[in-house]
């Protein structure tokens, strides 16, 4: 990816000069040849200030035609150590001029230090004219008789003498010539010192390799193995192009010696897209930068497949501006991720941005801008082996950040767990205590009432075991109606309902329970607001309870008034109202640091007022679930010592006067009043207790009960009892419940029309519609009063 980066600069700055070169030639005319003077005092003689180069578009020209006093004056001098021509379909032909003023012969190694060429012909002088020598990728290894990895010409100047050399370079691959002459001994002790250079990079490179992925086998992070495939990957281009790859891998392969660049490229450049959205996270850290890194990773396999079916020079060219595209995207993905606050994206920041400074160094000391030494020469090599040593590093330090990031989260959940314990705990306490006050009031009154006791007395106690009855049911109500918010079960009815008397019996149930002589409990009942309207009894039945009680428990004395008022509403664009209810109260008042939390399960102001007042802790949280059914919303204003107003407003639709039945006073007093005719009615249950009292209620109306503890016990009494008019079933039972029970009796012609009235103690949304669907008739929800009972009886009878 690096080197393609260089060979795409290098055509961009060729391409350019190319543009401008005409105006040279109108200022200069013919270029005149200056020799290279071989003066016996230099080890190395750079040429590429002395290169005369020639570009031939059609290919057509022969080394005679090149020759000629007419073409010879087309011939332009290098501006460059490295003349570059990037990738190009012209032949380009090289003349220079080697000067030996010494009276001895000079025998000299002429380098050209580009291994990707791949046909280049020197044509050497002699007495018969010239010899031609062929190197290049598109000849096996073997061609060459000095077995070096670049292209090695060897080259003998007789003394007092000027010598004019030529070359004819072509291919598909990018043109480059950095063109060196060396004394043999001074080439060999070069070659030392490259060779041990390269051994330590690529040992560096196998080295990171084994120990990375050896560390992916016992980690199994998947990170490791992207590493390692990268640095694998990025290891045999990198063999490919300095030359390694043709000499000892496939030196009889030139088709591989040729194609194995651009697809090699085209892997490296997957393997960092992939390294590199893994290792930085940046579909979390970063999820558009994600994108278009997946984007590039797809056309990479595009273009890069292009090149072999289509114009190599053209899709290479591309290939290195999408390579550019690449590293801005990797090192713009570092940086956010950086910013984000992902310390290991440092590293990667750092590790590309070495090989970013190695790749302009190297470009510098190619167009002569910077010396060449050590560090110019070898830049990308140290740059990208920083990169290879700096990204281990920085997997080092995100598996430290992972693990971390791991302890961490195991601590939170560990403190959650004991939180969420902790909280268990408390709410079975409370809940327990909860329960046990209203069953003791229960079981206390029972008891007073086994001895002999005056009659105003045996109302007392059973007024208190009524009172605690109803508190332990709305405690039931109150946790069943929280564990279906939780689920997400929570749904309302539409029903006709007079919301005037609705709230005028929730004042009375209040008033009954504070200390008359100093708390006054008083509707405010707006005289212009409708009575009937569409909701659900229920659900605003329990909203209003509970801000009632609320209100009642934190106010010892002055007084709660309930205010309702109905006004249109302004953001409906159906004829629409909005129901406005105000709780407010002289009470204890809430603190402005306590208001946001009292909306959460399980919370009250604070511990103390939980040991005095007691509680659940889950009413307001239930208020706010059904409200958000409703759409509607609840507002607090509060200071301590100074009361608390609670303010809801719902939307809710009026009902007109024709929708308004009024009540049937004669049906009422006929459910009330004994049957004058016993009929049959099969009670299936299977709890001896609940039993024994629905019998009761039935037989003191005049009715028969007969009784089944389970589905199939049913089956045989309706079949021996035809005359049955109605059966109480409950849902839950042994050996058949009664669910299949129904589906049975639906399943007899005789008892198709039945009335089956569900008894039982799911109250779900859901398992009332699974009654209706098996073939229930109505629905009782224990606990149940036996008013209740006999008017759905009456309902289903008719009598």
């Amino acid at each position: 990816m690096v080197l393609v980066l260089l060979q795409y600069i290098h055509c961009l700055s060729v391409r350019l000069l190319l543009l401008i070169m005409p105006l040279f030639w109108c200022f200069s005319g013919t270029v005149a040849a200056e020799s290279l003077l071989l003066d016996g005092t230099q080890e190395r003689y750079e040429l590429g200030y002395y290169l005369d180069t020639l570009e031939d578009q059609q290919g057509q020209w022969s080394l005679d035609d090149v020759t000629s006093s007419l073409v010879a004056q087309e011939f332009v001098r290098s501006d460059s150590m490295a003349p570059s021509f990037g990738f190009t379909s012209s032949v380009i032909w090289v003349r220079f001029e080697l000067k030996n003023n010494l009276p001895v012969s000079q025998s000299l190694l002429l380098q050209i230090d580009f291994p990707l060429l791949e046909r280049i012909q020197l044509f050497k002088p002699n007495s018969d004219g010239f010899s031609v020598i062929s190197r290049g990728t598109a000849y096996p290894f073997g061609y060459r008789n000095n077995n070096h990895r670049t292209h090695v010409f060897e080259i003998n100047v007789a003394p007092n003498s000027t010598k004019t050399y030529y070359m004819k370079v072509d291919g598909d691959e990018t043109i480059q010539l950095p063109v060196v002459l060396w004394k043999p001994e001074a080439f060999v002790q070069h070659e030392a010192y490259e060779q041990y250079g390269l051994g330590v990079y690529f040992g560096i490179i196998i080295v990171m390799c084994l120990y990375n992925f050896f560390l992916f086998l016992f980690v199994r992070d998947i990170s490791y193995l992207y590493y390692v495939s990268y640095i694998t990957f990025f290891g045999f281009f990198n063999l490919s192009q300095n030359g390694l790859a043709f000499q000892f891998l496939w030196p009889d392969s030139v088709y591989l010696a040729k194609w194995f660049n651009p697809i090699g490229c085209g892997v490296v450049l997957v393997s960092v897209v992939f390294f590199t959205r893994n290792f930085l996270q940046t579909a979390l850290y970063s999820p558009v930068v994600d994108r278009l890194l997946v984007l590039e990773a797809m056309l990479v396999g595009v273009i890069y497949g292009g090149v072999a079916f289509g114009s190599y020079q053209f899709s290479a060219s591309v290939a290195g501006g999408l390579s550019m595209l690449v590293v801005v995207t990797v090192v713009a993905a570092s940086v956010h991720c950086l910013r984000q606050g992902y310390l290991p994206a440092r590293y990667f920041l750092i590790a590309f941005s070495s090989v970013i400074v190695g790749v302009i160094l190297f470009a510098l000391k190619s167009f002569g801008l910077a010396p060449a030494n050590f560090v110019t020469t070898y830049s990308i090599q140290i740059g990208s082996s920083l990169e290879i040593i700096l990204l281990s590093l920085g997997l080092a330090s995100r598996i430290n950040t992972l693990k971390k990031e791991k302890q961490h989260a195991e601590q939170s959940a560990l403190e959650a767990a004991l939180s969420a314990n902790r909280l268990k705990d408390s709410f079975m306490s409370t809940i327990t205590h909860e329960l046990l006050t209203p069953i003791n009031g229960i079981q206390l009154s029972l008891s007073l009432l086994e001895g002999g006791v005056r009659e105003d007395e045996r109302k007392e106690y059973l007024e208190t075991a009524n009172d605690s009855t109803r508190h332990l049911l709305g405690l039931v109500e109150s946790m069943f109606a929280f564990s279906e918010a939780r689920r997400g079960a929570m749904k309302l009815e539409h029903n006709k309902l007079d919301f005037h008397a609705l709230l005028l019996g929730i004042v009375e149930q209040f008033e009954s329970v504070v200390d008359k002589e100093k708390v006054s409990v008083v509707l405010d009942w707006e005289k212009t607001a409708p009575h009937w309207i569409w909701g659900d009894r229920s659900k605003l039945t329990m909203i209003v309870s509970q801000l009632m009680k609320n209100a009642c428990i934190y106010t010892n004395e002055g007084e709660i008034i309930l205010r309702c008022t109905i006004s249109n509403n302004p953001q409906s664009d159906k004829s629409g109202d909005i129901l406005t209810l105000s709780i407010t109260d002289t009470g204890i008042g809430i603190s402005q640091d306590i208001q946001s939390k009292i909306f959460e399960e399980f919370t009250q102001a604070d511990n103390s007022i939980q040991r005095k007042y007691g509680g659940m802790g889950i009413g307001l949280s239930i208020i706010k679930d059904i409200l958000s059914l409703m759409n509607g919303t609840l507002a607090l204003e509060s200071e301590p010592h100074k009361g608390a107003v609670f303010t809801l407003e719902i939307p809710i639709e009026v009902l007109n006067g024709c929708d308004i039945v009024p009540l049937d006073i004669t049906k009422v007093y006929a459910i009330r009043g004994r049957h004058s005719k016993q009929e049959k009615i099969l009670v299936v249950e299977d709890n001896p207790v609940n039993m024994k009292l629905l019998c009761k209620v039935l037989e003191k109306s005049n009715y028969l009960p007969l009784k089944a503890i389970h589905g199939e016990e049913a089956l045989l009494l309706l079949q021996e009892n035809t005359d049955v008019v109605a059966v109480l079933m409950d849902c839950q039972m042994p050996i058949m419940d009664g669910f299949e029970a129904t589906k049975r009796i639906r399943q007899l012609d005789q008892f198709r029309a039945l009335p089956i009235i569900a008894v039982t103690a799911n109250i779900s949304e859901s398992d009332q519609q699974r009654c209706r669907d098996v073939g229930m008739n109505d629905y009782l929800a224990k606990p149940v009063k036996g008013p209740i009972i006999l008017e759905v009886l009456t309902k289903w009878t008719g009598t």
